[in-house]
């Protein structure tokens, strides 16, 4: 059973029990995922086995995939925009956030092992380039703070990613004048 919403904000939006603000769209995408699940799961139960068609990212034999090892091919609808992506595309056999607004969902303890319970939307808060020049992406998951990095991949957002870039640039932690003072005192 679903508990009902806490409170609703002004603009529409709804406080979770556990804080967090969503858009009614985001609420029922959330309530239509753990809805999928529960039948999923209920579905297995009901046929007292792990049913697998050869569908829905499903390994040999009707095991869970281990995407430590295994590429992940399944498709996923974006719990912060909404989109629906796909895994081809991305470059990398890993397709872990969206391409378009860089979010994710906490899904792993360690990388590809799904094992996480939380199931909080993480968002991209910054990018990080790596010794070898490549772009890795800082996620921080709004529900239990874990932080994480995952690799830029071809088909992300270049927009974001440079927004991403620029944020800290363009919101330093001391007024620009100070830089100026300090830059003359260098000369």
């Amino acid at each position: 059973m679903r508990k009902p919403p806490k409170k609703r904000k002004k603009d529409g939006r709804i406080q979770t029990e556990g804080g967090e603000l969503l858009s009614s769209y985001q609420r029922k995408l959330r309530e239509r995922l753990s809805s999928e699940a529960e039948s999923e799961e209920s579905a297995k139960s009901a046929h007292g086995q792990d049913r697998s068609d050869g569908e829905g990212g499903r390994g040999e034999r009707g095991r869970e995939p281990d995407y430590r090892f295994e590429p992940c091919r399944e498709s996923f609808c974006c719990i912060h925009c909404g989109r629906e992506i796909r895994a081809e595309g991305a470059g990398s056999a890993h397709r872990n956030h969206c391409p378009h607004c860089l979010h994710s969902l906490h899904v792993d303890r360690e990388p590809g092992d799904r094992a996480s319970d939380c199931r909080g939307e993480m968002e991209a808060i910054a990018v990080w380039v790596k010794e070898d020049g490549e772009w890795a992406l800082i996620h921080r998951c709004k529900k239990c703070g874990k932080l994480s990095a995952n690799r830029v991949l071809s088909d992300d957002n270049p927009l974001a990613l440079m927004q991403l870039a620029v944020k800290a640039l363009a919101n330093p932690p001391f007024p620009l004048r100070f830089l100026e003072d300090y830059l003359r005192g260098v000369r």
